[in-house]
């Protein structure tokens, strides 16, 4: 019998999410679960970065949570893309969603000893 540890990759990082559930009822939380093989094949600096990104991950939810323009930022990004591609793709990343262009570095405009940094941000 195939068990799940065999049908993981000792090569991915896992993001586990269990519902909170009282008397089986959902309570509209979850606990958030990282899972790391010991066998991932990453020199120690590479795995603190990824392992950075996975917690990074793990961390949008509780900022959710308290920020709700980050929310509706990721929400209208979740919708978006399932307008365009449908519930079944790999719709966030994948090759069917292409993600506008942007220009992710701030500009600079320097007025004599003063420099004002423009990220893009628009409110």
């Amino acid at each position: 019998m195939k068990t799940l540890q065999d049908a993981l990759d000792d090569e991915h990082f896992y993001i586990c999410l269990k519902p909170e559930k009282e008397d089986g009822k959902w309570l509209g939380g979850v606990e958030i679960t990282a899972l790391v093989s010991d066998n991932h094949g990453l020199e120690p600096s590479e795995l603190e970065d990824i392992l950075h990104i996975l917690h990074m991950i793990c961390a949008s939810v509780p900022l959710y949570e308290s920020d709700k323009d980050v929310r509706d930022k990721a929400y209208k990004l979740v919708e978006k893309a399932f307008e365009e591609t449908g519930q079944d793709a790999e719709y966030l990343f994948g090759d069917d969603y292409d993600e506008e262009e942007t220009d992710a570095s701030p500009h600079l405009v320097h007025e004599g000893t003063v420099i004002k940094v423009d990220f893009g941000v628009k409110n």
